[in-house]
């Protein structure tokens, strides 16, 4: 491969060494480990790692191929740096790579016993009329980012840190491109092939509204199911408590199995949600009010016991008339004149 000095934007390269990633895509700037096993690529890395000012590295456009050409392989790249290499027993070598610079594929020159092939240094285009709005976007996707790192249980806090120390709106839209984890590889190839910061800025930003509503949503049905959980498992433990001590003091529970006896039934009975709850609501309403030394009352006492004596204390009314009354009348008329108070 042609050596030069720094590559600027359209300037073209010849035979640079070919990399094929499969369900990966590296962004210029980004820092990445790679893992890579194939016999070709390995030869590659023997005969470019040391010598070569950079490699270039493309994603397939089907990770399934083996032995990817020209046709399996996406027109756009990132060329990369290889900072460490450390070769496996099993004959892999690991990789840490740092990306350059977007490419496009010009020519595939080479294909055995590896790809070269002929690239164009592609530049980051940002207009000065779109100005204003990059740096709308710039302000909201650093807003909705540090939102999704705080909800997301995947996204550590320090790449929430890094993403706020950037200020160029291209290394933002990259940086959170290729550590979002809602993007899909093609998703994320699509940004890489896109110049135009703006447009970038804005597919990301689109990305990141959609995962923090995924993000909210999930957490609102989490808190939901721990809360009805825990209202559960209240219930009960109140209920095998309540049953312990009507055990312990020999109290009769005819009650609460009929109670649980129908809970069961309104349960296994297919009827509307609402009705089925409206159904559990007064049957736990009633089993509040029942006492649970008996089943529930529905008239008189199936085994009544021996009546009290009935004990009157009379009041007498005013003072009638002497006219002769019978005792019949009589006996009426202070009945109706007079306020008793009596105890059964």
């Amino acid at each position: 491969m042609e050596k030069t000095q720094l590559p600027s934007q359209g300037e073209v390269h010849r035979g640079v060494p070919i990399l094929p990633l499969r369900d990966t895509v590296i962004f210029p700037q980004s820092i990445l480990p790679l893992a890579v096993g194939r016999e070709s690529t390995v030869k590659l890395l023997n005969e470019n790692a040391d010598r070569a000012e950079f490699i270039g590295v493309v994603t397939q456009k089907d990770a399934s191929v083996e032995a990817p050409g020209a046709e399996d392989l996406h027109g756009v790249g990132s060329s990369v740096r290889i900072h460490k290499s450390v070769r496996m027993p099993d004959g892999s070598v690991r990789l840490v790579v740092q990306g350059g610079f977007r490419f496009r594929i010009l020519r595939v020159v080479q294909v055995n016993p590896y790809l070269r092939a002929d690239i164009e240094v592609l530049p980051s285009l940002l207009p000065t009329e779109d100005e204003i709005e990059v740096d709308a976007l710039t302000r909201g996707v650093h807003s909705v980012f540090s939102k999704v790192v705080e909800m997301s249980p995947q996204l550590a806090d320090e790449v929430g840190s890094l993403a706020a120390t950037l200020n160029d709106p291209g290394r933002l839209a990259d940086f959170v491109a290729l550590f979002h984890d809602t993007p899909a590889t093609e998703s994320r190839q699509k940004i890489l092939e896109t110049q135009k910061v703006r447009d970038r800025l804005k597919t990301v930003h689109e990305a990141l509204l959609r995962e923090q509503e995924v993000l909210e949503v999930g957490s609102k049905i989490e808190s939901q199911v721990k809360n009805e959980v825990g209202r559960t498992q209240r219930e009960y433990y109140l209920r095998e408590q309540m049953k312990a001590i009507q055990k312990e003091l020999g109290e009769n529970d005819e009650s609460t199995k009929e109670i649980e006896d129908l809970r069961a039934k309104i349960q296994e009975a297919k009827m509307p949600e609402d009705a089925e709850k409206e159904a559990l609501r007064e049957l736990n309403r009633l089993s509040k009010s029942t006492p649970s030394a008996g089943p529930i009352s529905t008239g008189s006492p199936a085994f009544p016991g021996p009546r009290r004596p009935r004990t009157c204390t009379t009041f007498p009314g005013r003072r009638r008339s002497s006219k002769r009354i019978t005792t019949t009348s009589r006996r009426s008329r202070i009945a109706s004149s007079s306020s008793s108070r009596c105890e059964r």
